[in-house]
Formats: structure tokens, sequence, C-alpha cells
């Protein structure tokens, strides 16, 4: 592994996971590439935890393994129950939110390179804490906390999937390519 370095790549919520895989195996990683990355600032993720929490039908955290393998059988056994669905998304969602809040660091290990995505028009799909001024409230601060080792690109799109349509996609393979 020496001889080379990786690049983690995330999507959405999966950009925690990469920024975390750098932030633990920074000798082993040369850049990390998010595409419209979840929020994750102190105050963007105070806000996602928040309305986590606020959605009372769905909060059922803190959760013992017990309970959560046993709502996991009993969803795999009755699939058709979209409220224990629901549950488990909610219940994965706050435990790692909670952790990403705890463990991930402002201060990006490596040069980050950000897809950001600004939807127009900005649709009812998007909550209070996801939203085109926190998004771009969020740049400005990784900008500030990382003057080197983050760049953001904006992108104007309809939807999450910003990597879906030909000109973004080809934007982003293109800056990529710079990398390598």
């Amino acid at each position: 592994m020496e001889n080379y370095k990786l690049i983690p790549i995330g999507w959405s919520a999966g950009c925690y996971l990469a920024l975390y895989f750098a932030q633990l195996y920074t000798k082993q990683c040369k850049n990390v590439i998010l595409l419209d990355s979840a929020l994750w600032t102190p105050n963007n993720m105070k806000l996602r935890l928040k309305t986590i929490k606020n959605d009372e039908a769905g909060y059922i955290y803190p959760i013992t393994n017990y309970q959560y393998k046993k709502m996991l059988n009993h969803w795999k056994n009755n699939n058709s129950d979209a409220e224990d669905a629901f549950k488990i998304s909610n219940t994965n969602n706050i435990i790692r939110s909670e952790f990403i809040s705890k463990n991930l660091k402002l201060a990006l290990p490596v040069p980050t390179i950000a897809f950001v995505n600004i939807q127009k028009p900005e649709g009812n799909e998007w909550s209070p804490d996801f939203n085109n001024k926190s998004r771009l409230e969020e740049v400005k601060i990784l900008s500030e906390h990382n003057h080197n080792n983050y760049k953001a690109y904006i992108l104007i799109n309809k939807s999450h999937h910003i990597f879906n349509k030909k000109q973004p996609a080809k934007f982003i393979l293109k800056k990529i390519k710079e990398l390598l």
C-alpha cells in the first residue's frame, strides 16, 4: 500500500465515510473527493441532529443492540412494514450523525475537492438543515479553515444526483483527472 495513494470518494452521506477514512489514514490518501456532501460543519450538524430528534414518529434513539436486531428481523420477515423501515433508517441516520459530529474534524488532513450542488429551483425535498443557503455557508466555513486543503466547485442542478447529467459529469471527471 505504500507504493500508491488512495483517493476516497463519497456521495451524500457517504462523504462522511470518505472524510473519516482520510482522517484515519492520512498518509495513505492523496486527495478526497466529495460529491454533493451531506453537511457536517458544527452548526449544520447541530441543525441536522435537532431535525432528526424532533421527528418524534421515527425517533427511537438510544436503542440497544437487542432492540435494533429485533427491529431488523421483524422488518426482514414482514417487509411490508414501512414503519419499521422508517425507524431503521432514522436510527441509522442518528447513529451516523452522532458519530460524525463527535469524531470528524473540521481541519481536513489531505487536499479535498468538493462538488457542491445548488438546486434550482429549490424544491420541497430540502429541509431547514439542508438547503442552498446552508450549503454555501458550509463551503465558506470549510474554505476559511482549510485554505490550502479545500476547493469547492459549485454546480447548479435540479437534483441531488449532480453526476446524472452529461455536462456536470464531464466537469467532475475533468477535475478528477487533473488530480491524477
